[in-house]
C-alpha cells in the first residue's frame, strides 16, 4: 500500500507529474495547433484547469518538504507561477506560431492560485483536527 505520508509513491508521483506536464508543454508549444471551442475564450477556462492541476501534481511531487507543509506548498506555487509565465512566453518562439496573451498567462495563474488555495485549506483543516501531540508537517 502507498502510503504518502511517508514518501512512499513518490517516483510514481514523479513519473505522473513528468507525464502531465510533457503532455501540456507538447500540446501548448504544438506549431500552429487550433482547437474547437463551442463558446469564444472558453480556452481560458481550459488554461486555469491545466495549469492548476499542473501546480497540484507538482506539489503531490513533495519537492521541499511533507505534501501539506508551507515550504512545500509555498516552493511547488513558485516554480509553477515560472513554468506558466515560461510556457506562455515560449509560445511566440519563430517556428511555433502560437499566440502569446496576457489574458492565457492571467488564467494560468489564475488556475495555480486556485490549486494553492485548495492546499493551503487542506493543510488548515488538517492542522485544526491535529492533537496537542502530533507534530505539525
Amino acid at each position: 500500500m502507498i502510503d504518502v505520508t511517508r514518501g512512499h509513491g513518490r517516483s510514481l508521483a514523479w513519473f505522473t507529474f513528468g507525464g502531465y506536464a510533457g503532455a501540456i508543454f507538447s500540446l501548448t508549444h504544438w506549431p500552429r495547433l487550433q482547437l474547437p471551442m463551442l463558446v469564444p475564450r472558453s480556452d481560458l477556462w481550459v488554461h486555469c484547469f491545466v495549469f492548476g492541476l499542473w501546480a497540484i501534481l507538482f506539489a503531490i511531487c513533495r519537492p521541499a518538504g511533507p505534501l501539506l507543509s508551507g515550504r512545500n506548498i509555498r516552493w511547488s506555487s513558485g516554480v509553477a507561477v515560472v513554468y506558466a509565465v515560461i510556457d506562455e512566453l515560449t509560445q511566440g518562439l519563430p517556428g511555433i506560431n502560437r499566440s502569446v496573451g496576457v489574458d492565457d498567462l492571467g488564467a494560468n495563474l489564475l488556475g495555480i492560485l486556485g490549486a494553492v488555495s485548495i492546499l493551503w485549506v487542506l493543510r488548515s483543516a488538517i492542522l485544526a483536527r491535529r492533537t496537542p501531540t502530533t507534530p505539525a508537517p
